[in-house]
């Protein structure tokens, strides 16, 4: 897991198969798809607010306690064939 401190105190962890996109306001999370995952604004006073959070196969969460934002996505099974060779 890749992790970057925010501006607030908090830890933001995520994917290492993600980008990381840093905003004037705030963070974007992009998939190797190009889809942004996770919008995260941090404005003034250092106030958080998600934008828009897509968790469509990942893992969302946020610990209060140890200020711990996770995101990771699910790893993807590669299908594999098998090959009879006659």
């Amino acid at each position: 897991m890749n992790e970057i401190p925010l501006s607030n105190e908090w830890l933001l962890r995520y994917s290492p198969v993600m980008e990381l996109w840093l905003k004037e306001d705030g963070i974007l999370l992009v998939d190797d798809d190009n889809r942004i995952r996770l919008t995260l604004e941090i404005g003034s006073d250092d106030v958080m607010q998600f934008k828009s959070i897509d968790q469509d196969g990942a893992y969302f969460a946020v610990d209060p306690v140890n200020k711990r934002i996770t995101f990771e996505l699910e790893e993807e099974e590669e299908e594999s064939e098998s090959r009879f060779w006659e």
